[in-house]
């Protein structure tokens, strides 16, 4: 009878500890950066890192809405990138240990930023470690169809795909 009340507390801890260190993904997303990093390395794709602020962002939600729920976004760049969110609202379900983490990408890749950390929707392709690809921030105009503005990422992604990017900033912290 003791053995399975000394479960329990056990038990308590393991479900604690894991819901404490949050989901690395959400969706199709990785939203933990050392597990997308981890996983770009893994298969030697490129990250394509989604800079956004999902509170304050109309054209961040639009994206989210209208582009990246589509099956015809996540089949093709299902294969062909590792997608990392890193977004700049904290928000209720997010831990303050992924919050920082995301600040610390947005200060790494700062001039991609145009120096504004508050910047968004900008997108970043990364070597798997770490090393910038080539930069992207699409603007509203002539992009506002979910076709218009996956075949322009499709053309950044094919177009950047193959170079070997900046030297590394290194492994994410």
């Amino acid at each position: 009878m003791k053995a399975p009340l000394l479960r329990l507390p056990m038990l308590a801890l393991l479900l604690l500890t894991a819901r404490a260190a949050g989901p690395a993904r959400e969706g199709d997303w990785f939203v933990e950066p050392k597990a997308a990093q981890k996983e770009s390395m893994q298969t030697n794709r490129p990250q394509l890192v989604w800079f956004l602020d999902s509170v304050t962002s109309t054209e961040c939600r639009r994206l989210e809405n209208d582009v990246f729920t589509r099956p015809e976004f996540k089949n093709w760049f299902a294969d062909k990138v590792v997608l990392l969110r890193v977004d700049r609202a904290p928000g209720a379900e997010r831990d303050r240990e992924l919050h920082r983490q995301h600040e610390l990408l947005r200060t790494r890749y700062l001039r991609y930023l145009d120096g504004d950390p508050t910047r968004a929707p900008v997108f970043l392709l990364l070597n798997p470690v770490g090393g910038v690809i080539g930069d992207k921030t699409f603007p509203s105009e002539g992009l506002n169809t979910p076709d218009a503005f996956t075949q322009a990422l499709q053309a950044f992604i094919e177009a950047k795909g193959n170079e070997a990017g900046d030297a590394p900033d290194g492994v994410v912290e």
